[in-house]
């Protein structure tokens, strides 16, 4: 994703990913570009889907594993990037991988998922 970033935004003569920042906020307050971006979004999002079934499909996911929730979040993190490069800095790759996989670790270990159920302190 990281790379896949850099492509777009490195790009000699326009940065989509400022564009897609631009519709974001335009969509927001204009609801016949909200439609046109929504619809965009979701083919998208089902192309992202797509994908995650093929990286099941070869044995990268489990076999009963949940395409359409893997696919948000892959497109949430692809967005999160975009936002987090042109408003902070870039994030390199094995930064992104590092937390991935600390926060899948957790999620994965039964006592983070127990501790998870307890209401947070303030």
């Amino acid at each position: 994703m990281v790379d896949e970033l850099h492509r777009r935004t490195d790009h000699p003569d326009y940065d989509m990913t400022r564009i897609a920042l631009q519709t974001w906020a335009e969509a927001l307050r204009d609801p016949v570009l909200h439609d046109h971006a929504r619809t965009g979004y979701l083919d998208a999002l089902d192309h992202v889907s797509r994908l995650v079934a093929c990286w099941r499909d070869a044995g990268f996911l489990g076999p009963d594993a949940d395409t359409d929730a893997v696919a948000v979040t892959v497109f949430s993190l692809m967005h999160g990037l975009i936002v987090i490069h042109h408003l902070v800095d870039d994030v390199p790759a094995d930064q992104l991988l590092a937390g991935v996989t600390l926060l899948g670790d957790a999620v994965a270990d039964p006592r983070a998922r127990a501790a998870s159920a307890r209401p947070l302190a303030h």
